[in-house]
């Protein structure tokens, strides 16, 4: 079960970073963000506040990730 745990905390932590790296470049470039953007690139791009949101849900999936994995590798060391 810890094991699970575990790469669920590494999977957490890549994705989230990941995202949030992603919804950095939004917020700061918006107009390319959307430009990149396949199914519509040319639309509108999204707000500023909608971004932030974005960037805000990455980097706390990222730090929950990031808890899980140092979590277990303290609780490795202190059986050992």
């Amino acid at each position: 079960m810890r094991i699970l745990f575990l790469l669920i905390g590494w999977l957490c932590l890549v994705l989230g970073t990941g995202g949030a790296l992603a919804a950095l470049y939004a917020f700061i470039d918006p107009v390319g963000a959307q430009m990149a953007n396949d199914t519509d690139p040319f639309a509108r791009p999204a707000s500023l506040l909608r971004n932030a949101y974005a960037f805000m849900f990455c980097l706390s999936v990222a730090i929950t990730g990031w808890w899980s994995v140092a979590r277990f590798k303290r609780n490795r060391q202190d059986r050992t």
